[in-house]
């Protein structure tokens, strides 16, 4: 309303530096100095609370795992706590490189389209097409001038 923006803009509006110094005020006086080493010792001692309760964690988790509670483990926790589990070892010959030459298409460069569409249709003369799956569907002309 209209009396609401009228208050808000008569609130008397201060600086930062202003607030900052009415907060410190409050505080006290009764307050630790806080020096190089005074911030080094309390980083470090929350560092070390941080990993402790990292290690609580874990250690919970291995206890459910080997009870057989799976508990939700991400992709990261899971490689760390059992790699085998990740197939980490799905290598047989121990190499740590990988091989993609699974991965790539078989083709020759010296083969011609025709030989190309040959193979293709060589390939596929065994593959049953189960015409069920489109049952209800128009048949669609398809042109090579596309």
């Amino acid at each position: 309303t209209k009396a609401e923006l009228r208050a808000e803009a008569n609130k008397e509006i201060i600086s930062i530096e202003d607030f900052l110094e009415t907060e410190r005020h409050k505080l006290g006086k009764n307050l630790t100095p806080v020096t190089v080493e005074s911030f080094a010792a309390w980083k470090k001692t929350r560092a070390d609370r941080a990993e402790q309760e990292e290690m609580a964690k874990r250690k919970a988790k291995e206890a459910a795992y080997k009870a057989g509670k799976m508990l939700q483990f991400s992709g990261r926790e899971l490689f760390d706590f059992n790699p085998e589990i990740a197939g980490a070892d799905d290598e047989e010959d121990g190499d740590d490189v990988f091989d993609f030459s699974k991965y790539t298409r078989n083709m020759d460069d010296s083969e011609t389209p025709e030989e190309l569409e040959a193979r293709i249709t060589r390939d596929m003369a065994g593959v049953r097409v189960d015409d069920e799956l489109f049952a209800g569907e128009e048949d669609v002309e398809v042109s090579d001038d596309e």
